[in-house]
């Protein structure tokens, strides 16, 4: 893994469990394009371990190696103490910090041992968010089987600060 960026986040005051449903209303006013419907609260398995209010720096870590198993990357993450924030931290990058993404590249937020979401069809997927665009104001958010991560994609580590 190689640092690609690191940059703070800050949680805004009115965060809540339900966020990513309504960041799914906003998303495309804010030039954010959902590439899966799946993209929904009841369609993930998380507790958010974000807090309205707290700030936490955010390392984008890309991947130099082809992968062949998700227990490499949570390896690395427990390694270096990330949080596994999934999709809640994936829709927060998009839409307040999507300018700091690295272009081209597809930055996934895992959240414990099975990925991150369990779609009907118990496939597990792993949100990414991605710019594919030198603007700064639009980017992709989606889900990606574990599978199908490659070298070149990047890991997304939410640390608290003190």
């Amino acid at each position: 893994m190689r640092l690609v960026t690191e940059f703070q986040l800050k949680v805004p005051p009115r965060y809540h469990d339900g966020w990513i449903d309504q960041f799914g209303k906003r998303a495309g006013r804010l030039g954010i394009r959902r590439l899966d419907a799946g993209f929904i609260t009841s369609n993930f398995i998380e507790t958010t371990k974000l807090k309205s209010g707290e700030t936490y720096l955010v390392k984008i870590c890309e991947i130099l190696v082809d992968l062949t198993r998700t227990e490499g990357v949570l390896e690395f993450l427990k390694k270096e103490r990330a949080l596994l924030v999934g999709a809640c931290g994936t829709v927060l990058v998009a839409e307040f910090a999507k300018r700091e993404l690295p272009l081209g590249k597809r930055v996934f937020s895992f959240f414990g041992e099975n990925a991150s979401c369990v779609m009907e069809n118990n496939c597990c997927l792993v949100p990414f968010v991605a710019r594919y665009s030198s603007s700064a104001t639009s980017c992709d958010v989606g889900l990606v089987a574990p599978e199908h991560i490659k070298r070149g994609d990047c890991l997304m580590c939410f640390h608290k600060t003190a």
